[in-house]
This record gives C-alpha cells, structure tokens and sequence, in this order.
C-alpha cells in the first residue's frame, strides 16, 4: 500500500454526509450548486479554523492575537485584506470538501481497516488530545458538529490520496510509472553534504569585518585540509556551526530536542540534503513546511560532479559543499518516492480538479458567509482570555493548518 504522506495535515478538506446539517431559514446552506443545498457545517469549521490560525500568526509575531485591528491590512500580493483572503480561503477549502466528497463517492472508494484506524489514531493525537472536555464540547456545540463530523472533516485529505492513486498511480487512466518518478528523482535533484559558517551570531546580530575574516580564513583551510586528503565528514564533526557536539547535545532535555538534533546529524554527516534545481529540499515536503537555498549555493551544487567540492559566500555565510551521489543508498529514493510522485501529480491534479470546479457551478449564501466572517465570529480553537495556554493547545492546529495552505493551494490553483 501507498505510504499516505501527512495524511491529516496535507489539507482539512472536510468529509461530511451532505445535507445532515440541514437548518431553517437563510442560514440553513451554506452554498446551491445544481439545484442542491450543502451544509453549513464544514463552512462553519473552516472560517473558525481560518480564523484562529491567523490570530495565532498575529500573536507569534506581534505578541497581540487581536485580529480584528488587522483585517483590513493588505495581506497578498494582489492586494487582499486580511479579512478577504480568509473568507477566500474558507471558501476554497469548504468547496474542496465539497468536490472530493463527490468524486471518492463516484469513484466507489473506500477505507481499508488500516487507513481507517491511522485515521483514529491520529485523530486522537492531534486533535482530541489537544483540548480538555469542556473546550471539545464547546467546539462542537458552537459547530453544530459531533467529534466524527470532524474527524471526517480532518480525514478527508485520505480520500484525497485516494482518488489521486485511483488516476495517477499504478494502472491509473494518467498513470505516472515508476520508471518516471525514478528518472525525475536522479535527474533533477542532487545530494550534498555542507560545512556551515555563518555571517551572523546565535542572535542574528552580523559579525564584525574582522570575525567574518576569520571565517573566510576558516572556510580556504577547510579547502585546503580536503584538497589534502581530509575525510569530509570528520570536517563536518569538527566544524559545521550547524552540527550538534556531544556537548551541545548533553544540555538538551526533552526528547524531542534530542530526536532533533539526531535527525539533523544524521542529515549532515549521512543523508545530506536533496534539492531541486529551484532550491527546495525535498526531505521538506514531507514536515509540509518547505524553504528555498540560495541560488548560489543551488548553482554551485548542480555544477559539482558526484564526491567533488567547492567554497560557497552567500550573504548569510560560507559553505564548503560536497556533491554525493544521489543513487548511493536505495533508501534515500525510497524515502522520497512519494513525495516526487506527489510533485509529479500537482500539475495533472489541478487539472482535473479546476474541471470538477466548473462543472461544480455553484452560488455561496450571502448570509452564511457574512455570519462567519472573521469580523463577526470569535476564537474557537483557543482561549484569548489565557493565550499561553491557548498558543500551546494551538501547536498541532498551526502545524495542520501550514498544510493546509499546501493543500488548498494545489486544489485550486
């Protein structure tokens, strides 16, 4: 079976049995498409979740969760206000549930036992866990949801990976083989291994000209040690500002910091990073959260035959860098498989579901999408009254929620 990549945080894109939230009045839908009323619920959720996720951003880097003060700044680059591209992307999301739902049903698919219990499981852990009795039950009383109605709503990305398998993967009407997904993996990433100097101290404060001297100083030895015979990975031990010591190690205390610092040392001295020719590191799609190298740095990699090296200056810094081969352990494709078939699909995908949004042909209810606009609904998913605690019980739904850019995003370009 198909490794199911960040199933829950790939995309909230809903799952609700259409029309159980069938109310009075104008607020009784919340959109008509061919003469049939949806529910209000799922809109519901998602302008919520919307919301809060941005009032979260606010206060992490303003200290202020006060977002009403901030809907009308422009907040994209064609102009939105803040307020807009909520109410845009609830609207996106909401009518992803919608068309996925349909499609999975048309297409007669169905959840194995084993998708259905990851579904419980991380459920349980990313959501139920994350709020006491009493919060859980005010969300679902100011939803009008039960706890299955959002968990169908947080699964619902499953359905997703499902339809996607059913035309792109093997023996799909587009199929993208093997074959393919293994050539774009050799022949448009590379494998590197760095030594990192950086410009710039713990605080990001620059160094002074005479400190970036003697890193420029540092970096040329390094050359010449590994123009010498020097072992590029013992380099990295000695060197790299970004390896963990066994010192600095010893002075972490949670596990997870530990795990993290393993995982990074692991990433230098053994895996490198793969990237493609414009920068992403590919073993980032996997945490939803992807960054960009410099350029420079990208060039320089991509113009290195396998186990050869160079100095790299960017502005933030000196790189010696080692070009591995990509091919070197089976389990480095393996790994990132499902995340280059994943890539290879976007294109296809969006295709495909742009077809299904304009047959779809819909009209959003005014007056839904006013009753749950930002200005007019408040925090749901955590207390502002007691915000430290609310940012904390916020952790999973600010990581789900990165995603669900990432999901949206591709539904609907």
């Amino acid at each position: 079976m198909r490794k199911y990549l960040k199933i829950l945080s790939l995309g909230l894109i809903a799952a609700l049995t259409l029309g159980i939230f069938a109310g009075c009045g104008n607020d009784s839908y919340a959109l008509t498409a061919n003469g049939e009323e949806y529910p209000v619920g799922p809109y519901a959720f998602y302008a919520y979740w919307y919301r809060d996720l941005w009032a979260t951003n606010l206060y992490l880097y303003t200290g202020s969760a006060d977002i009403n003060s901030k809907l009308d700044l422009t907040a994209t680059e064609d102009g939105q206000t803040l307020e807009q591209m909520i109410v845009s992307q609830t609207e996106d999301q909401y009518i992803a549930y919608i068309l996925l739902n349909k499609e999975f049903e048309r297409l007669g698919l169905e959840f194995s036992e084993e998708i259905q219990s990851d579904i419980d499981y991380v459920f349980e852990e990313t959501f139920i866990n994350s709020y006491t009795d009493e919060e859980l039950q005010n969300i679902y009383d100011t939803l009008g949801l039960t706890q299955d109605d959002i968990k169908d709503i947080l699964s619902v990305n499953y359905k997703r990976q499902m339809i996607v398998d059913y035309y792109f993967g093997e023996g799909g009407a587009q199929e993208i083989t093997e074959d393919k997904i293994k050539d774009t993996f050799t022949n448009d990433y590379a494998r590197f291994k760095y030594i990192a100097l950086s410009k710039y101290d713990d605080d990001g404060n620059s160094l002074s000209t005479a400190e970036i001297l003697e890193k420029y100083d540092l970096a040329n030895s390094l050359m010449d040690q590994l123009n010498n015979g020097a072992d590029f990975v013992q380099l990295i031990r000695d060197n790299s500002e970004a390896y963990i010591t066994d010192e600095q190690m010893a002075e972490l205390t949670s596990d997870t910091e530990i795990e993290s610092a393993e995982s990074l040392n692991k990433t230098l001295t053994e895996d490198g990073l793969i990237i493609g020719t414009d920068g992403t590191i590919l073993q980032d799609y996997a945490s939803g959260v992807t960054s960009t190298l410099d350029s420079t740095l990208v060039n320089a990699v991509f113009n290195l035959e396998n186990n050869q090296y160079t100095m790299v200056e960017t502005d933030i810094g000196y790189w010696i860098v080692q070009r591995c081969d990509i091919n070197e352990d089976e389990d480095l494709y393996n790994n990132c498989r499902d995340i280059i078939f994943n890539i290879l699909v976007t294109e296809p995908y969006n295709e495909l579901f742009g077809n299904w949004k304009t047959d779809f042909n819909y009209v959003m209810n005014d007056s839904v999408v006013e009753k749950y606009n930002p200005r007019n609904i408040s925090a749901l998913f955590f207390n502002e009254e007691d915000l430290a605690a609310g940012v904390d019980s916020l952790e999973n739904l600010e990581g789900l929620t990165d995603d669900i850019e990432s999901d949206t995003n591709s539904d609907t370009e």
